[in-house]
């Protein structure tokens, strides 16, 4: 019925209850996270890109898809070094992914709607519908935000499975049609209203084989009490069933109704009651039938300008209007506003600020010290590696290093070459070798053995808030990964990866925004293991190299950060 509306271009508003994942605003949405959690999930990034977000055709997109060897991001990061386009959309891709690990789904999704303005793009696209279904969206995102740990993929996750429907307001005046239930038209009223569907007769909503019977009186059951008795085929004659299958019927019989009430008593000025027969003819004691007779001697024929016949009632006015006497303003009295209608709305307390640990320094420097902020040194690749080679070879690293001590020695050569071609597939065979060997050297070197025996923690998941130094800076969440984690009875050691090259030899080389990180891991972590020591160190993986960062050290960053 919506989709006939729209087509004769007839404003309208929509169902009035919506299941929310089924909603095309937030489905490109969801799309949108789904790429961003895994980027080469090229069906969420066709439907992304196809979406209003981005409005690519099938032309544009039968161009980055045919004859192609690798994922489809890549394809379009291809293409975005040839086409101005294509460019736009790699680069704004390329910016959200860098985002989407940072900022909780509900901050992140808000700035996208609202800042960034794909709420009007959906709009202008999908029609005010989309309004309400993003708003839930975020409402949603929120409320997630509230109760879990915020991350993207676990959102959605949430959401696919909470299958949530929400019940538009449809109250709200403007001149486009609803589209309602009569259980959802309850309480509202319109000044005209069509009954589009008055000739079929719902099924039964109620089972006719479990049936609640009276039995008779007798222990344990009491005068007031049923059975429940399930009715065998051929049983059906049993008086005590069909008595239960009568009152089945009688039942829903009322509740029909009580429906056509509602349904009979929502227009103010106007009622249509139509409805279309199938081959069968209308349903017994439809709502068509019952109208009809109730009405009966009071409806006559009128001819409509197609030439089609239809039963009318009309009533005319019978009360005189009341003349409208305007009041002269002024002469009507107003009663001062309060105090707090005139004042200036205090702002919302910001609750926290979701924080990277490896950008930490940048939240807790001083406004008057921005000049003095340090650099964290750029991630130096051989040149067979190119200029964004050496972000993947780093993400190689560091799944290796993942898995690989988990597996067997005699089966490990081979795990790695597995892991390297399915996560270094963009590298050459070449590099892919050189970093199976560093990494291999890593694992088996001798002094490391405890650092990757069992027991030992790889990509630790760690969330965490932090008072930062000064009253005036809400509290950070802090929101990372740490590379290893090694948990002994008396201390627990913090091992962060690096790939720089070359890799610092001396303690006073290394960045601050590294010593930085270690100090946010041992803050979060000292709540976990109060009774250990904890220790923190980089693991270079140039050379390799080891590097233990002293105690005093760390002290030093962590007073920078936190106050107690």
């Amino acid at each position: 019925m919506i989709r006939a509306l729209k087509a004769q271009g007839i404003p309208v508003a929509g169902a009035d209850r919506i299941i929310i994942t089924e909603q095309l605003a937030v489905m490109d949405m969801m799309a949108l996270g789904q790429f961003l959690s895994l980027p080469e999930d090229d069906l969420s990034l066709a439907s992304l890109l196809k979406s209003p977000i981005f409005n690519l055709t099938d032309e544009d997109l039968f161009q980055l898809s045919h004859k192609r060897k690798r994922s489809l991001w890549q394809s379009l990061r291809y293409f975005a070094k040839r086409e101005e386009k294509y460019k736009l959309i790699a680069d704004q891709l390329s910016l959200w992914l860098s985002r989407a690990d940072i900022l909780p789904p509900f901050e992140f999704f808000a700035n996208l709607l609202e800042g960034e303005g794909l709420r009007k793009k959906f709009i202008a696209r999908l029609g005010p519908v989309a309004g309400d279904a993003l708003d839930e969206f975020l409402n949603l995102s929120l409320q997630y935000d509230e109760q879990e740990p915020p991350s993207l993929q676990g959102f959605l996750t949430w959401l696919e499975r909470s299958e949530a429907e929400i019940k538009r307001d449809m109250e709200k005046g403007r001149n486009e049609v609803r589209v309602m239930t009569v259980h959802g038209a309850k309480g509202l009223e319109a000044d005209i209203v069509f009954l589009p569907d008055t000739c079929s007769t719902g099924s039964a909503s109620r089972s006719e084989s479990l049936l609640a019977i009276k039995p008779p009186a007798h222990p344990p059951l009491g005068p007031e009490q049923k059975a429940l008795v399930w009715s065998l085929p051929g049983k059906g004659h049993l008086p005590a069933l069909g008595e239960a299958r009568s009152k089945i019927k009688q039942s829903e019989q009322e509740e029909q109704m009580r429906l056509l009430y509602v349904a009979l008593t929502r227009a103010r000025d106007r009622l249509y009651v139509t409805g279309f027969e199938t081959a069968k003819g209308r349903g017994k004691n439809c709502w068509y039938d019952i109208i009809s007779e109730g009405l009966e001697g009071y409806l006559k024929e009128v001819q409509t300008p197609e030439g089609g016949t239809v039963q009318r009632l009309e009533t005319g006015q019978s009360s005189q209007l009341e003349k409208r006497q305007d009041k002269n303003p002024a002469e009507e009295q107003f009663e001062p506003l309060p105090d707090w209608a005139l004042a200036q709305a205090r702002s919302e307390p910001v609750r926290t600020i979701p924080v990277a640990p490896s950008s930490i320094l940048a939240y807790q420097t001083p406004e008057d010290d921005e000049d003095k902020l340090p650099v964290e040194p750029a991630l130096m690749s051989p040149q067979s590696l190119g200029q964004d080679g050496r972000f993947i070879r780093g993400r190689l690293v560091h799944k290796l290093l993942e898995y690989l001590p988990d597996i067997a020695p005699k089966t490990r050569e081979k795990a790695a070459q597995s892991l390297a071609q399915l996560h270094g597939r963009e590298l050459s065979t070449k590099a892919r070798r050189a970093i199976i060997a560093e990494t291999m050297a890593i694992i088996e070197h001798p002094d490391y053995q405890d650092l990757f025996a069992p027991g030992s923690q790889a990509e630790v998941n760690l969330i965490a808030k932090i008072n930062p130094k000064g009253s005036q800076k809400p509290p950070i969440l802090l929101s990372g990964q740490i590379d290893r984690l090694v948990v002994r009875p008396s201390e627990v050691v913090i091992v962060d990866y690096k790939s720089n090259r070359p890799s610092p030899r001396k303690l006073e080389d290394v960045a601050d925004a590294y010593k930085a990180q270690l100090a946010a891991y041992r803050l979060g972590l000292r709540e976990i293991y109060p009774s250990h020591t904890l220790k923190a160190a980089l693991l270079w993986t140039d050379g390799p190299y080891f590097m233990e960062i002293p105690s005093d050290m760390i002290n030093e960053y962590e007073l920078l950060l936190h106050k107690e």
